[in-house]
């Protein structure tokens, strides 16, 4: 991710480090704010990141499958 750690990352966007661990994995849900955030660290619209996720499934996502949630 642009040359970061996650903790370089999430200190460079001021969001604690565990908390953004989570946010990678995909356990937690995030604000609005917290998008623009990430956004911004990324040098992205907040947009784009939604476009991408909007082509992302459970196979890219294979935690999930293995916490026994559903397949779409």
């Amino acid at each position: 991710m642009c040359g970061y750690s996650q903790e370089g990352f999430a200190n460079e966007i001021a969001i604690p480090r565990a908390y953004y661990g989570t946010v990678e994995r995909g356990k937690q849900n995030i604000t609005l704010k917290t998008l623009h955030q990430i956004a911004t660290g990324l040098d992205a619209a907040p947009s784009q990141l939604l476009h991408q996720a909007e082509s992302w499934n459970e196979s890219n996502f294979p935690a999930l499958r293995r916490a026994g949630r559903p397949r779409k």
